[in-house]
């Protein structure tokens, strides 16, 4: 994935039916920064199905003595991954400002995509998804 997070997708807001393809997603952050804190809260894996919406909580401190600012970036493995996944909200679809020793905790909403039922009947699906925090 490009790292870029598009925008609003409408079809997140229309209700959707849930698929029978079960789905292992492991939920990861890469902090390559020294100035904030920054964790999955829950869940960290999760088994799923597709068309189920699904939230994750992320954790996020300064640890500065001044205010930062982040945006982070997503990415998924493997890569191919990508196009079957489908984001309601994201937390690379804004930068975030945090004054000294703030803590804030960001959800993040997404479902897999229905197609996936087909283009993966018979086979375990697995899916690492990252948000990274990179160095300015």
């Amino acid at each position: 994935m490009s790292g870029k997070c598009s925008g609003i997708v409408f079809e997140n807001l229309l209700p959707s039916t849930e698929g029978n393809k079960e789905i292992t997603a492991f939920m990861e952050v890469m902090n390559y920064r020294q100035d904030i804190e920054f964790e999955v809260i829950e869940p960290k894996m999760l088994h799923t199905v597709s068309g189920k919406k699904n939230s994750v909580i992320y954790h996020v401190k300064n640890l500065a003595d001044h205010t930062v600012k982040f945006r982070p970036e997503f990415s998924v493995e493997p890569k191919e991954m990508a196009k079957y996944i489908s984001r309601e909200e994201c937390l690379c679809f804004r930068e975030y400002s945090m004054n000294k020793g703030e803590e804030i905790e960001l959800p993040a909403t997404f479902k897999f995509k229905s197609k996936i039922d087909k283009d993966f009947a018979g086979k375990d699906v697995a899916v690492r998804m990252i948000y990274t925090a990179k160095v300015e």
